[in-house]
């Protein structure tokens, strides 16, 4: 059966006669009338399908390898749209995420929970070596009796202790090594623009000794680097396929190439995120993490588990961990407001800036020197004597820390103005450390940053 139809200007007419001989070679349409000038005629013939021998014409073949084409690009791009990023969040749940725990860790513990000094402490708890866990590292030296520190009229003074160092980690001597360089004291400003050259050593042997004692399978830095340079080469990939594609595929199919290319962009862009979470730590790391978390929790809180006016002996023992957690600023306020706590033995205040020191019995003056070994002679003044006997009372004290730890961070990780215009200015403001600020006191430097 032939299907065969005429039209006149797009409306079908009988007016023309359409005849297909017995071989189905010929056509013949017969018009009835005129076919006046500017008349459109269309004809229609309709076999049906496999009739025809003839072959398919070579535009033909090409837009349908065209469609074909097309079609498999575009389901390439929604397979990478989908499943790419599905892939990298299964990527993570099956190698980034920490192993689960056995135990059941209590809200809060009022003691470390194991014998980490506070950087690798609060690198185990983030998975990063921040700025506070170095300076947390001075002020733990300080409470161990291996240096004091001295609050002059324009600065502070580092006194080295005779105290051996043969029984510190290797980041704690190679810290100590890079304050004093040999000498027995040294001016906090004269660290500026030397120091930040030592921190990247110092975070790799943090990191190692993490990784030596279980805590880590490997550097955490070491598996975000790479999946920066996977995520790297994916967009190369992406870019490169983008521009040879469109330069080399047909000008039918040159458009469809752009979703694939996209595509891997995206999966690359997953990549950069779930790279900053792969880092996990071993089932040791991951239980001493979570107890270590309980601890900073209780520091964090420690007006509601702690009588705070009993147990000023807190203070001097726990505040490297308070500043390597971040709780350095609520921990100095909440201690300065308690009459128990005394003024660490490794820290001088300078008298001119609060008034005279009033001492009780066995007290020596604030800015007394401290003994070698033990960092404390007959006996230090308190919190409490601060109050009655410095003009600045308990805040001006508390801020008097406050900015000595303020001032050394500057320090500490300052650089030269040629590569960083404005480092060694500010407080902590990347990474984990200092910023926001503390209010208090108008003398010693750096108070206009903060631990963060």
């Amino acid at each position: 059966q032939h299907l065969v139809a005429a039209y006149l200007n797009d409306v079908e007419t009988t007016d023309v006669l359409i005849d297909v001989s017995d071989d189905e070679q010929t056509i013949t349409y017969d018009a009835q009338r005129a076919i006046m000038p500017g008349d459109k005629l269309d004809v229609r013939v309709q076999f049906p399908p496999g009739m025809l021998t003839a072959a398919t014409p070579e535009w033909q073949q090409q837009e349908q390898r065209a469609d074909a084409a097309g079609l498999g690009i575009l389901g390439l791009g929604a397979l990478l749209f989908v499943g790419g990023p599905l892939a990298v969040l299964l990527l993570w749940y099956t190698r980034g995420r920490d192993p689960q725990l056995g135990i059941v860790v209590p809200d809060y513990i009022t003691e470390p929970p194991d014998n980490l000094p506070p950087a690798m402490a609060g690198t185990l708890i983030d998975e990063k070596v921040d700025m506070q866990d170095i300076v947390s590292t001075l002020v733990h030296l300080a409470n161990r009796g291996y240096l004091v520190m001295e609050e002059e009229k324009n600065g502070y003074t580092f006194t080295r202790t005779e105290r051996a160092d043969s029984d510190l980690r290797g980041f704690e001597q190679l810290f100590l090594s890079s304050v004093f360089r040999g000498e027995d004291s040294r001016k906090l400003s004269s660290l500026r623009y030397k120091f930040a050259s030592k921190i990247p050593k110092l975070r790799e042997q943090i990191i190692d000794e993490l990784v030596t004692e279980g805590y880590l399978p490997q550097s955490p830095d070491a598996v975000r680097t790479s999946y920066k340079v996977m995520a790297l080469v994916l967009v190369a990939i992406a870019g490169i396929g983008l521009f040879f594609g469109m330069m080399m595929a047909a000008t039918d199919i040159a458009g469809f190439i752009c979703f694939p290319a996209f595509a891997i962009g995206l999966i690359a862009i997953a990549l950069l995120i779930a790279g900053r979470h792969m880092p996990k730590k071993t089932v040791k790391g991951t239980e001493s993490a979570a107890k270590w978390n309980a601890f900073k929790n209780y520091l964090k809180n420690i007006k509601q588990y702690a009588g705070v006016e009993s147990s000023g002996e807190i203070f001097d023992k726990y505040l490297g961990y308070a500043i390597a957690f971040g709780l350095e600023r609520s921990f100095i306020s909440t201690f300065s407001q308690a009459s128990s706590t005394a003024v660490p033995p490794w820290y001088i205040p300078f008298p001119q800036h609060y008034g005279p020191m009033s001492s009780g019995p066995g007290s020596s003056p604030a800015g007394s020197p401290r003994p070698s070994e033990s960092g404390s002679s007959g006996g230090v003044p308190n919190l409490g004597d601060v109050s009655g006997g410095l003009t600045g009372g308990l805040a001006g004290m508390s801020a008097g820390l406050t900015r000595m730890l303020n001032s050394t961070s500057n320090v500490l990780k300052s650089t030269p103005p040629s590569t960083s215009s404005s480092s060694g200015s500010r407080g902590f403001s990347s990474g984990g450390g200092f910023s926001g600020g503390f209010s208090g006191g108008s003398s010693g430097g750096g108070g206009s940053g903060g631990f963060g």
